[in-house]
């Protein structure tokens, strides 16, 4: 069906770069907003993350429309910074922050 997870935490700076992907067959349904709200709710109520952090590729709307839809501020794009099928793709980096 799908995956969302840390990619990496910075424990110090209560930062955590989240990672997802869903299966083409659930997508548009709702199923991946609901899970990472869940999961940035955990996070923060246990005091652990304040930042979260989300890096696609700016030629995944489907992803960028997620980090949108769930309250992500784009903060800036990083020129080729991924490397996928034989060539570098530009990045946006969307962040959130909650005040613990």
């Amino acid at each position: 069906m799908g995956v969302l997870s840390f990619n990496s935490i910075e424990p110090v700076n209560k930062t955590g770069y989240i990672g997802y992907w869903l299966d083409e067959a659930h997508q548009g349904k709702g199923i991946l907003s609901c899970a990472l709200q869940a999961f940035m709710r955990y996070y923060v109520e246990r005091g652990e993350i304040r930042r979260f952090v989300i890096k696609c590729r700016v030629a995944n709307q489907n992803s960028n429309n997620v980090a949108r839809r769930n309250g992500f501020t784009l903060e800036g794009c990083l020129r080729e910074a991924e490397y996928l099928n034989g060539r570098y793709d530009d990045v946006n980096l969307y962040g959130r922050v909650f005040h613990l």
